[in-house]
């Protein structure tokens, strides 16, 4: 943790980012063909659900189609520049279909890190299927997580995650678009 401080603080620039919702392509129902998630979850995404999600008191099955997958998405700067991922204007993204052991280990490193932010206070914004939550600070990442209404409840199709904190506007516009590119072609896909 003392490191992140350390790179936090020697930043650059102070531009709030201007919100920016764009919305992102998912399909309405679940592809044929694949299983549909258990009927007795949530019917509506709100701030409790993430509560809930995150404090381990709605199980990943209540939520999470195995054989669907979840898109997890991430835009941020490369703070220290030694991320071999980075791109010549020093920005790492990566969008991956998450499925199996893999989807286990990120949503429950999702569900720590959304934990640790309720902790802190963390505010979370619901409208229509997706939940927003902002990035803490400088180089820290805020969260879109978008659901999709299945059966009875929701399954949770994508977690978009972008750098907040003093960025332009043009770097979040961006980002967001390429998130939704990502998240539009790879939930389409379905795990194997």
């Amino acid at each position: 943790m003392s490191i992140w401080w350390v790179v936090t603080w020697g930043g650059c620039g102070f531009t709030a980012p201007e919100p920016v919702a764009a919305p992102v392509p998912v399909p309405a129902e679940a592809p044929a063909g694949k299983a549909k998630a258990k009927g007795d979850g949530p019917s509506a995404p709100t701030p409790a659900l993430v509560r809930r999600l995150a404090e381990g008191k709605l199980p990943r099955g209540k939520v999470v189609d195995p054989q669907q997958g979840v898109v997890f998405t991430s835009v941020g700067s490369d703070a220290r520049g030694d991320d071999p991922r980075a791109d010549e204007h020093g920005v790492v993204r990566e969008a991956v279909l998450a499925c199996g052991d893999d989807l286990a280990s990120r949503y429950d490193a999702l569900t720590e890190d959304v934990r640790g932010r309720l902790g802190e206070g963390l505010a979370v914004d619901c409208e229509g299927m997706v939940c927003r939550f902002p990035a803490r600070m400088e180089y820290d990442r805020g969260g879109k997580l978008t659901f999709r209404k299945e059966g009875g409840g929701l399954v949770l199709v994508a977690v978009e995650r972008i750098e907040g904190g003093p960025v332009s506007a043009d770097f979040t516009r961006e980002a967001e678009a390429w998130s939704g590119e990502q998240v539009a072609a790879l939930s389409a896909e379905g795990c194997p």
